[in-house]
Parts: structure tokens; C-alpha cells; sequence
């Protein structure tokens, strides 16, 4: 076992630098195998010198930024015994292209409502092939855009039939040749669309250069060897699903070095790509102007939990020493913030107001509700004792999308399967997990029926009343009982706040507000009441700004809008006397 231990963790060391990034899908999150943590001490304040300008200082940072990217693969070594920490981190990890660097002095962080240059989107072949409805979206995007400014589309280097994709999408709509004009590719390695979480953030440093500030989306502090667990299960294949996951986020990782590339050579300005040490998606970071900076609870657990350490990395790398933490939404679902606060400018911010009530079979409905509920209140009273000079606006929030009857009953169907397969000794792949007409399929069909019957006669399952008459049986429990029970695992919350600012360097600004259809008929009325709430609070919020509705729909069940498929860069300046 130890040899196959090490001779796979020799493959996954080996098969992490190669070129071919794995596509990715609508993953939000990466992988985490643990967490620890890395001290960046403090030092001695100086008017007249950056914190971090001791040499001395500097050396502890960097072996301190060293440690954070070099954890060891292994056991814990003694010294003089066994490989390095060094020697066994897969190389992708610690290549250029991804480990941090020491930070900058900042003159200026810019904020999102400040001038921008261009919009920039990603999109992937997996994207194309598993989401065409959403094209669309992508398309009324293009067109709103386009009104204001430059639009970069993120591709992989290595597919371009996702530009071939899009081209003729492009010629089929009789406005094509205009939105062909502003938009440019950008060939890079992403492996998601979520451009929001693993594009950078931006600021201006003391020199005048544009500083484009990359946080990872790896877990740097992880011990990939930990995935080595999994053999235990012979029915996966572990590493190919941990080599695609970390090849994934690696990928995404390493893009901001492509964007910065082409923002060099296409808008020739002068840019510095810093890298903080520090595990951050961006949807999950607000600037609320000044010194001040929201993340959530759940960044802050990501990063080992030990706020001092997030709030030096704030301070030194992004200029912002102010750090407040608010709770994300509840249930398994994205843990970001960009779900229920937009700020506006300086001195107003839109904040979400809780989903109304539905009636509900589900117990769990209720308790998310609750939960929900909870949170928001107890988010808005810290903003609102923490900032009282600033101006929130309440948004409504649509009511929490709740999972259609005939699917429940389907999964309780399956659950009734389930058990009577494990009662009949028929394993379950048999009957479910072959194609339809295989002779071991057809054979463990002939078994389950000739059982079934003899227990229970003539049944059929599409029947509340045969299902419910099994379930008693097999389940200990009537349907109504089961369908109270039964609990949402992943919920897809929708959301006006996920909307995107646009102002071009004219002046001229729009808002990209998400829209979403009602789900049954008793949110009809509850939709269209609320939209005009919705297109109340922004005309308050943004004034003078072009207001466009953007159907999320499409893309709204992988747990994301119109902020978390966007992202913009910024109308830099150069300094006086300097050439752009």
C-alpha cells in the first residue's frame, strides 16, 4: 500500500505541470484538503516609510509567504530526514505563475463605481456544450455592453472553437457585425466562466502604475496528498477527479497573468500584477469606499480563521485596514456576499431584504426561511451600527425557489427502490445504472418485478396511492410524512443585488440588474411587485444611470448572476508626465 501510496502521489506530481488544463463547468468553489494558516507579523509604524520597507522585515515576509505555498506533501519530516517541503509540492502550485509576491505601497484602491475601460467575461467549452440556453444571457449582455465600452472574452488558449462559437453566434443576429467591432479575445488557461471569483482587483500605486492585485483561488495551505484517501473506494477514480480539480482552479488561477498580458500590449498601460497571500473568490469582497473592506465568515474560515492574519494581508497588500466580516446565506449553497450587498458609492449601499413566505409541504422550507431571515437582519444591524453616515437601501429578494412536487416524489420513488433492491439482494446498478435492455439489466428487472409483486401485488409507482401504500411499508412512513422530510441539498438562491455597474470614461453608466421568471403561479404577483421595487431602489441608488433588466434564468441554478459572470478593467491614467 505504501508503495502505491507513493507512486501515485509521483503521478500527481508529475501530471500537475502539464500544459492541458482540464475543463471546467460551473464550479464556484476549489477543493479544500485542510486548512492551516501563515503569520505575517506587524512592525514598527513609520510616517515616512512603507510598513513593510524593513529589510528585515521583508525576508520574514517572504519566508513567511514561502511557507504558506510550500506546505509539505507528507508527514511532517524531521530534519535531515526524507524529502523536502520543497522538493514535494507539485510544481504547479509553486510556479511564477501563481505563488504570491511581496506587496506595494498603494496610493489609491479602486473602487467599482469608479471610470472603467472594458467588461470582461470568460467562457469555456464544457460552458458551450452544457449551458446553451445560456448563451443567450451572454448575447443580451453583448448587446447592453457594447453601449459603453470594450468587452474581452476569456477563452482557453488551447480551444478555439470557443471563438469559432461565438463568431457565429455573432453572424446570426442582424447586429452581429457592431458587437463583432467591440469585442476582442483574450487567450488564456480558465477553466470556468465565474470571471468574478478568480479575475483581480485593482489600485494605483505610489509610482502611478496600475496594480493588479491577484488572490488565489487555491488553497495554498492544503495537503494534496490527503486526496490519497479516497482509494479507499475502488467504485472512483480519485485521482483523475483530484488531478481534474486541482488542474481546474489552477487554471483559473494563472489567468489574471494572461489579462494583464493583453491589458499591456491592447490598452498599453503600465501594470504591476501582485499576488497576496490570501485564498479570496471576488464576489466574496466589498469595498464600501475609504478604508473599509466586508468579507464573509466563510472567506475567513477558508484562510484558517485567524482574522489578524486576514487583516494584515488586507493592510498591506490592498491598502484597506478596515475589515468587516457579515454571514453569507445558509444551506449548501455560494458562500458570497455579492448575493446580498451592491454598494453604490461611498455613502450608499444596497442591502437585501428578506424572500417572502411560500407555503410549503417541507418542513425545511420553513427553517431555511428562518435562517435566511436571521442572517439578513443580523447583517443589516452591523452595516447599520458600523456605518450610520452611510445610506442603505432595502432590495427585495425573490422567495426561495422550492423543489417541484414531481421531483420529490421521484426522489422518494428512487429512495422505495432503493431499499427493496437491498431487501431483494439485487444491487441497485443492476437495475438502474445499465442501459436499458443490457441482459444483466433485463435479468435484475425480471427479479425486482417477480419480488415486488409477490410482496405487494400490482404496483405502480406513478400512483400516490401505490407509493404511498409502499412507503408505509418500505419506509416506515406515509408520503405526506416523506414529502414534510424531505430537504433541499443544494439551493440556488436568486437575487436582485447580483447586478453589475458599468461607467465608461465619458461618463455614461448603466446597471445589468438580474431578472428571473416567476417559478409557479403564485409568484406572478410577487415577481412583478417586486421589480418595480427592484427599478425603485436602483433609479435612488444610481442616478442618471441606464437601468437593464438581464435574464439569469439560464444561469442562475449554478449559483451565480450577472456579477459573477462579469468583470471590468479600469480607466487608468497614467501620471503626469508619463507615456501611456
Amino acid at each position: 500500500m505504501d508503495k502505491f501510496c507513493h507512486a501515485t502521489r509521483e503521478f500527481l506530481i508529475e501530471h500537475l505541470t502539464c500544459d492541458q488544463i482540464f475543463e471546467g463547468g460551473w464550479v464556484r468553489r476549489p477543493l479544500l484538503f485542510g486548512s492551516n494558516s501563515i503569520h505575517i507579523p506587524s512592525t514598527p509604524t513609520s510616517t515616512a516609510m512603507h510598513p513593510l520597507s524593513f529589510s528585515a522585515t521583508r525576508n520574514t515576509i517572504f519566508a513567511a509567504i514561502l511557507a504558506l505555498i510550500c506546505p509539505p506533501l507528507g508527514l511532517a519530516q524531521s530534519p535531515g530526514t526524507g524529502p523536502s517541503a520543497e522538493d514535494t509540492l507539485p510544481p504547479g502550485i509553486r510556479s511564477p505563475l501563481t505563488k504570491p509576491t511581496l506587496p506595494v505601497p498603494l496610493s489609491h484602491f479602486i473602487q467599482p463605481w469608479e471610470p472603467q475601460r472594458a467588461l470582461v467575461v470568460a467562457l469555456t467549452p464544457s460552458f458551450l456544450t452544457n449551458q446553451p440556453e445560456a448563451l443567450q444571457t451572454y448575447l443580451s449582455l453583448f448587446r447592453i455592453a457594447a453601449n459603453y465600452m470594450d468587452i474581452l472574452i476569456v477563452v482557453p488558449f488551447d480551444r478555439p472553437e470557443v471563438q469559432v462559437q461565438v463568431i457565429e453566434l455573432l453572424k446570426k443576429t442582424s447586429d452581429g457585425d457592431a458587437l463583432r467591432s467591440r469585442i476582442k479575445f483574450v487567450a488564456a488557461t480558465n477553466s470556468t466562466v465565474w470571471a468574478r471569483d478568480y479575475l483581480p482587483q485593482y489600485a494605483v500605486g505610489t509610482s502611478g502604475r496600475l496594480v493588479m492585485l491577484d488572490s488565489g483561488r487555491i488553497d495554498f495551505t492544503s495537503d494534496p496528498t490527503e486526496a490519497l484517501n479516497l482509494f479507499t473506494s475502488p467504485e472512483i477514480n480519485p485521482t483523475a477527479i483530484y488531478y481534474r480539480q486541482l488542474q481546474r482552479n489552477l487554471g483559473d488561477d494563472v489567468t489574471p497573468a494572461y489579462l494583464a498580458s493583453n491589458i499591456r500590449t491592447n490598452y498599453r498601460y503600465d501594470l504591476q500584477l501582485v499576488r497576496p497571500p490570501i485564498s479570496l473568490d471576488g464576489g466574496d469582497f466589498i469595498t464600501l469606499g475609504g478604508d473599509d473592506v466586508i468579507l464573509s465568515q466563510s472567506t475567513l474560515r477558508f484562510n484558517g480563521g485567524q482574522d489578524e492574519e486576514v487583516a494584515q494581508v488586507m493592510s498591506s497588500y490592498f491598502g484597506l485596514k478596515k475589515v468587516h466580516y457579515l454571514e453569507t446565506l445558509p444551506g449548501y449553497t455560494i458562500d458570497h456576499l455579492d448575493f446580498i450587498v451592491m454598494p453604490a458609492n461611498e455613502k450608499t449601499v444596497l442591502i437585501a431584504e428578506q424572500p417572502p413566505g411560500m407555503k410549503s409541504p417541507q418542513l425545511y422550507d420553513d427553517i431555511l426561511l428562518d435562517q435566511v431571515t436571521d442572517v439578513l437582519n443580523e447583517n443589516r444591524r452591523y452595516l447599520l451600527e458600523q456605518f450610520p453616515d452611510k445610506q442603505f437601501i432595502p432590495v427585495p429578494m425573490p422567495p426561495i425557489v422550492r423543489t417541484p412536487r414531481t421531483e420529490v416524489l421521484t426522489q422518494i420513488s428512487q429512495q422505495i427502490l432503493q431499499e427493496l433492491c437491498s431487501q431483494y439482494l439485487i444491487k441497485w446498478t443492476d437495475l438502474a445504472g445499465r442501459t436499458p435492455g443490457d441482459p444483466v439489466q433485463k435479468e435484475a428487472q425480471k427479479q425486482f418485478e417477480r419480488a415486488l409483486v409477490g410482496q405487494f401485488g400490482q404496483v405502480r409507482f406513478e400512483d400516490e396511492k401505490d407509493l404511498n401504500r409502499v412507503a408505509k411499508v418500505v419506509l416506515g412512513a406515509s408520503l405526506a410524512e416523506l414529502e414534510s422530510r424531505h430537504v433541499k441539498h443544494a439551493v440556488a438562491y436568486r437575487t436582485y443585488l447580483n447586478a453589475l455597474y458599468l461607467r465608461n470614461v465619458a461618463g455614461k453608466s448603466a446597471v445589468i440588474i438580474p431578472r428571473y421568471k416567476a417559478q409557479n403561479a403564485d409568484e406572478v404577483p410577487i415577481i412583478a411587485k417586486m421589480e418595480d421595487k427592484v427599478l425603485a431602489a436602483y433609479k435612488l441608488a444610481f442616478p442618471g444611470a441606464d437601468l437593464h433588466w438581464l435574464d439569469c434564468d439560464p444561469i442562475i441554478g449554478s449559483f451565480g448572476a450577472v456579477h459573477c459572470i462579469t468583470h471590468t478593467i479600469p480607466a487608468w491614467v497614467p501620471p503626469s508626465g508619463a507615456q501611456k
